[in-house]
């Protein structure tokens, strides 16, 4: 624990240089171009970026971009913080079922890449669409939680961007790619059936940055720096459910990312760690199982 405290003092202090100070931002200026629409989940911690100033909430594409409705679309998708009510329990399975129950779905409903983002969501985002074992009804949209552990976390195109960002470069304007796991992971464990959860840079919060620190380095493993973090321990994420029409789940071995399917959390409202280390004793629903990810960090 004493190497986990010191590993987050250093990674904090160096991620927080150029954001305002976490808690500090409590309503949008006027000539933002990203609007929230409501007040964020994770108001009590915000952080105002020159993202949120410069980049609306439909992204920007580029010129001559085909497709450019459906893409927006999906980016105000992505850009939804609105969710509000009691979360849907979701599982590995749920987003596997849900991937199974998209590709049943006929045309001219398409995805895959950028030019076959779905032009009508309304298929996905129906009432019925799917149902879990326990009677939740889940589709784009639904406030939903889960619990998982972390496969690795890192910054996603940072090299160019994507749409969704306004095609900004650099990991202050980019989604935090949270790859998630059903079981303690191992280094055999096939990240094609991990499942995705994304933190937007929208008013992103200083404490979640390290998140985006738990991934492979030259001298470590990913293990070994999640370990060293004492964050090998179920996260309980919550936000919304979305579809990325972007991106392939996996197919014989290899995806774009590799996941098990292209349904999301994104965009992220909470993040929870559990006080204990299995998954016995991290109940769902139980909050004194949990401490908020930036309590977490404040308490190393």
């Amino acid at each position: 624990m004493m190497m986990a405290r010191h590993i987050f003092a250093a990674v904090i202090g160096a991620l927080t240089m150029t954001a305002v100070s976490a808690g500090s931002y409590t309503s949008p200026p006027a000539d933002d171009q990203f609007a929230p629409g409501c007040t964020l989940p994770f108001s009590a911690i915000q952080d105002h970026h020159t993202i949120d100033a410069t980049c609306p909430n439909e992204g920007r594409e580029k010129a001559g971009s085909q497709n450019v409705a459906a893409n927006e679309e999906q980016n105000r998708t992505k850009n939804n913080f609105c969710q509000t009510g009691t979360p849907a329990e979701v599982t590995q399975l749920t987003f596997k079922s849900l991937q199974t129950k998209t590709d049943a779905l006929s045309a001219p409903f398409t995805y895959g890449d950028h030019d076959h983002v779905p032009a009508d969501r309304a298929p996905i985002r129906a009432s019925g669409f799917y149902t879990t074992s326990n009677g939740d009804e889940v589709h784009e949209g639904t406030l939903v939680r889960t619990v998982a552990f972390l496969l690795h976390g890192a910054y996603s195109d940072t090299t160019v961007g994507e749409s969704v960002n306004c095609y900004t470069p650099g990991s202050a304007t980019n989604d935090i790619h949270l790859a998630l796991v059903k079981s303690k992971p191992t280094a055999s464990t096939d990240e094609c059936q991990s499942f995705t959860a994304e933190i937007t840079p929208h008013f992103r919060p200083a404490d979640w940055l390290i998140l985006s620190t738990l991934h492979k380095t030259k001298t470590k493993t990913t293990q070994q720096v999640i370990a060293n973090a004492d964050l090998a321990r179920p996260l309980r994420i919550t936000g919304q459910m979305m579809l990325d029409g972007s991106h392939r789940p996996c197919r014989n071995g290899s995806g774009s990312p590799e996941r098990i399917s292209v349904w999301e959390i994104h965009p992220i409202y909470a993040i929870d760690v559990c006080q204990h280390t299995t998954l016995s004793t991290c109940r769902i629903g139980t909050d004194t199982d949990w401490q908020s990810l930036a309590d977490w960090v404040q308490s190393q």
